[in-house]
């Protein structure tokens, strides 16, 4: 993953989301409560980690299409009970075979693949209600190739879509089922055009809202 991109994101995630705000009482005296989980309410941070198994199909690729497994992080806000947004970050576990490259060239090698994913999401239900809520998201994807021998990489950015399911499992836990996919342009490390990339994949993770445990009793 790129650094300055990571770093970028996470730190817009924590001023927006993790930034104390005022609230005033009945006396007037002002009373300062941290965003997340605040006062038993259904909203709050979240995060989970997980594994992930999907398909990458490119040109850049030896056979064009590969099967990929890895982890999926997720950091996410509750904004409302049923609104969130969510910051996630796909990371496959193995390297992927890749072509010589052909506007500067390079000999065939392998590339280490991973996604950032900046989207929001809706449920269809209030899980403090039902236990349990299908879910549908939206947002960028912002894939990313990074040549394992030479100093070469490939990124880009594109809409995706993902739908999911999360099941309550007490205590602030809940599981999070997860279908997303995209197809991005890509520009290489020194501005030219490259293949397309295409990507879909489905995960599955063990999530923990901070503060759920409050508002479910």
């Amino acid at each position: 993953m790129r650094p300055k991109l990571l770093a970028a994101a996470v730190l817009v995630f924590f001023a927006t989301f993790f930034a104390p705000f005022q609230k005033a009482d009945a006396r007037m005296n002002v009373v300062v409560y941290p965003a997340w989980g605040c006062m038993g309410d259904p909203t709050g941070m979240y995060l989970g980690l997980g594994l992930v198994g999907g398909r990458v199909a490119s040109d850049s690729l030896t056979y064009e299409s590969e099967g990929v497994s890895g982890f999926d992080f997720t950091l996410g806000y509750r904004f409302v009970e049923q609104f969130s947004f969510d910051l996630s970050i796909v990371g496959a576990n193995e390297y992927l075979p890749v072509k010589p490259t052909s506007n500067i060239y390079y000999p065939g090698d392998s590339a280490e693949f991973s996604v950032l994913y900046l989207g929001v999401k809706a449920d269809l239900f209030p899980m403090s209600e039902t236990g349990w809520t299908p879910w549908l998201g939206f947002g960028f994807a912002f894939p990313f190739l990074s040549w394992r021998n030479y100093w070469y990489s490939q990124d880009g950015s594109a809409p995706y879509l993902a739908v999911g399911l999360d099941q309550e499992l007490g205590r602030g836990f809940f599981l999070r089922g997860r279908y997303s996919a995209f197809r991005s342009g890509m520009t290489d490390f020194y501005g030219y055009e490259s293949p397309d990339l295409t990507f879909s994949a489905f995960s599955l993770s063990i999530m923990y809202e901070f503060g759920r445990g409050q508002w479910e009793e």
